[in-house]
């Protein structure tokens, strides 16, 4: 019974994300300004997600400022180090075309203005 509380959380986060994503994406103007919002709205909807889901994040050594670019790569065991990153740091993806292309998951990362390849 818990993990449907938590199924129906978790829809519902991707589902406000959605609906609050929409209209940035939709009429704010400007790249730079949609990203900014839109690490504010992933940051936030991130970390109710982990709390959620009971998830405990430890962070060893710092994470850079984020006027400072860094490269973190993932082996991608689970989507829950996507939520983690975007918890932790100002994030931009990078994923592949096919992501892009696919039903739901696709509308999704380009919302989160991931960067396709």
């Amino acid at each position: 019974m818990k993990w449907r509380i938590k199924a129906t959380v978790m829809l519902s986060l991707i589902l406000l994300y959605l609906i609050t994503a929409l209209p940035v994406q939709i009429f704010v103007w400007g790249e730079k300004l949609k990203r900014q919002i839109m690490f504010g709205y992933m940051k936030f909807y991130s970390r109710v997600a982990v709390w959620v889901l009971g998830v405990e994040i430890k962070v060893e050594g710092e994470i850079p400022n984020k006027n400072v670019a860094a490269l973190y790569v993932s082996n991608h065991m689970s989507y829950l180090d996507i939520i983690i990153f975007a918890a932790v740091s100002p994030s931009i993806y990078i994923t592949s075309v096919e992501v892009g292309d696919s039903h739901g998951l696709g509308w999704i990362s380009k919302l989160a203005s991931c960067i396709f390849v």
